[in-house]
């Protein structure tokens, strides 16, 4: 039984989501599936919700009081958290968020969205209220603002968080929508397994990082994307055009103080460095690679008086004129 639950349906064009997903189920899996369930297994785990933007009018008169509010739009904005699992997930997750559309439109997924840009997703979100009866809503042209993965020593499973903006929540009192039905948007099933099961933990990052050269003495790991979207309402209540425009990568390390290599110098001379980031189970692996054009930005010595000295790190990507991108995905 499930109290809320979420289920990610591929978008064949913006706010237009697939016509009959296939949901991926872990007992059997399909060759092209296009929806996912997501296991949220913490509290407030997605945070999506129509919001809208109020401005306040003054009472006026000399009395510093607001009389009332108006609103002509509405934004849907929200945060997802999980834990990355290996496979199909996991891929879908990271190309909706960072893998650009290609120029014959076919990748990450099949889409009529531009060359260049991201591709978008339906957000279908359940909560059973205290009566029993489940309020389902669906969040249509969601594309990812940014996200981060993130896995230590002391975290052991990898998590992956994404802030998201969407379009229009179908259902809303504007316009003539409807909510999805228990017949489109069913609870998850135990049989099939539609929830993901074997997330990557820390081990799985053992000969996953580079910096400049091979780290094997790290401690912990955290590649932050922060995505340019250009939105425009057009004289519209909710967003009616999402752009992809650019973007900014970070990759933080808490690596052992070592005498080589000599990370310092590096920072202080402003050495470009070949970097990436990846994590293998053995049966399924995602590699983020930077490049070779980033640089140490920000770099600090941890000396404490009762534990190992460590040196924390911030590599910053910069687009790599050779490879023509400043970053790329593959997948086992």
């Amino acid at each position: 039984m499930s109290r809320e639950f979420l289920m990610l349906v591929q978008e064949s064009a913006y706010k237009t989501p697939v016509t009959t997903p296939t949901v991926y189920n872990y007992t059997s899996p399909p060759s092209t599936p296009s929806a996912f369930y997501i296991r949220l297994d913490g509290a407030n785990t997605f945070t999506m919700r129509p919001r809208p933007v109020m401005v306040a009018v003054p009472y006026g008169g000399g009395v510093a009081i607001d009389a009332f509010r108006v609103s002509d739009k509405i934004e849907c904005k929200g945060r997802l958290v999980c834990k990355l699992y290996a496979g199909p997930l996991s891929q879908f997750l990271l190309q909706w968020a960072a893998q650009t559309i290609n120029s014959g439109q076919t990748s990450p997924w099949t889409t009529t969205e531009p060359a260049g840009d991201l591709a978008s997703v339906a957000c279908y979100h359940a909560i059973t209220r205290s009566d029993g009866s489940i309020k389902r809503r669906v969040y249509l042209g969601t594309k990812v603002d940014g996200f981060d993965v993130d896995v230590s020593e002391d975290g052991t499973i990898t998590t992956l968080s994404m802030d998201l903006s969407a379009s229009i929540p179908q259902g809303n009192q504007f316009d003539s929508s409807t909510d999805p039905t228990s017949t489109t948007f069913p609870p998850p099933t135990d049989s099939p397994n539609q929830l993901p099961i074997n997330p990557y933990v820390f081990t799985h990052a053992s000969g996953g990082l580079t910096i400049g050269s091979s780290r094997t003495q790290f401690q912990s790991i955290k590649l932050s994307v922060k995505n340019q979207i250009a939105r425009r309402f057009w004289a519209n209540r909710f967003v009616n055009l999402m752009r992809f425009v650019g973007r900014s990568t970070t990759l933080e390390a808490v690596n052992f103080y070592a005498p080589s290599p000599d990370d310092r110098t590096s920072y202080e001379g402003l050495t470009t460095e070949a970097t990436s980031f990846a994590l293998n189970n053995g049966t399924h692996s995602i590699a983020i690679n930077m490049n070779a054009a980033s640089v140490i930005s920000q770099f600090e010595d941890q000396l404490p008086l009762n534990d190992l000295y460590t040196q924390t790190m911030t590599i910053t990507n910069q687009w790599d004129p050779t490879a023509g991108s400043d970053l790329a995905l593959t997948f086992t």
